[in-house]
C-alpha cells in the first residue's frame, strides 16, 4: 500500500521547498519537489519523477 505525504520545508520568511513523497513499506520515493516563494507568489517545479 502506497501513501502520499507532502513535506513543506521552510527556508526563510519567503522561501520554502515542498516535497511530495510516496511511501510503500520502508521505501520512500520523492515524486515531485517545488521551490515556493510566497512573497512573490511564485512556484517553480524542480523535480517530477514518474512512478
Amino acid at each position: 500500500m502506497k501513501n502520499q505525504v507532502t513535506w513543506p520545508l521552510k527556508h526563510d520568511e519567503c522561501n520554502a521547498t515542498v516535497k511530495i513523497t510516496s511511501q510503500a513499506g520502508l521505501q520512500v520515493t520523492t515524486m515531485e519537489s517545488f521551490d515556493v516563494n510566497v512573497c512573490k507568489k511564485e512556484v517553480n517545479k524542480i523535480i517530477k519523477n514518474k512512478i
